[in-house]
């Protein structure tokens, strides 16, 4: 019998991911990490658009919500989307010019870009460039403000139930006894993450 997680725990999980000090462009972020993973690992490079199957998978993994048999909106993003207008949902474009079009601005919005674009490649490629904790804090999540509720770092525990919102726990060799720091290690194996990013990007709480 499939084993998936609780969707009172999933709904849980996204609360506080979309009130934490996430940006949206942090999804951005971990798409490009799940699909250098998809690609080869650190040294490939990420190849983006419609016919990459290793972008487009990563895309799915992490964004999609909806099979394209039902009704739209099929893709949503749960990092600091609170406030945000579209309340995190996209649009069916955004496989298409979302991600890749984000990267390609981290150039010119990013002292120290994690992907950067390969010269003239077609479609636009992006290799891997390991930067400082303090630069992808300052990257990717917002700056500490007044409101404390409103202070957290996204929670690592929280971003791998999102990760594993659909994903039949007994596949991955996991019970119904499964704690969170399972779950983590899942995404860390997955999304290859490294301690230094967890750092700077998460909070360790498991519970």
């Amino acid at each position: 019998m499939a084993l998936f997680l609780s969707p009172d725990l999933i709904k849980h999980a996204v609360d506080r991911l979309r009130a934490s000090r996430a940006q949206p462009k942090l999804l951005d972020y971990l798409i490009f990490r799940r699909a250098l993973v998809n690609s080869g690992g650190p040294s490939a490079q990420v190849v983006t658009g419609m016919a990459s199957q290793p972008f487009q998978q990563a895309i799915r993994e992490w964004a999609r919500v909806r099979p394209d048999t039902r009704p739209a909106p099929h893709f949503f993003n749960p990092f600091g989307s609170a406030s945000a207008t579209d309340n995190g949902f996209r649009s069916d474009k955004y496989p298409s010019n979302g991600p890749s079009d984000t990267a390609s601005g981290w150039a010119a919005s990013l002292a120290s870009p994690p992907f950067v674009a390969v010269a003239g490649s077609s479609p636009r490629a992006f290799t891997f460039v390991a930067i400082p904790g303090s630069e992808l804090e300052k990257a990717f999540l917002r700056a500490e403000g007044a409101d404390p509720d409103k202070n957290k770092k996204p929670r690592l525990a929280d971003t791998a139930i999102w990760w594993l919102r659909d994903r039949d726990l007994e596949t991955l060799g996991l019970t119904d006894q499964a704690e969170p720091s399972d779950l983590i290690a899942t995404l860390r194996s997955e999304v290859g993450l490294s301690n230094a990013e967890e750092s700077a990007l998460f909070d360790p709480t498991l519970i």
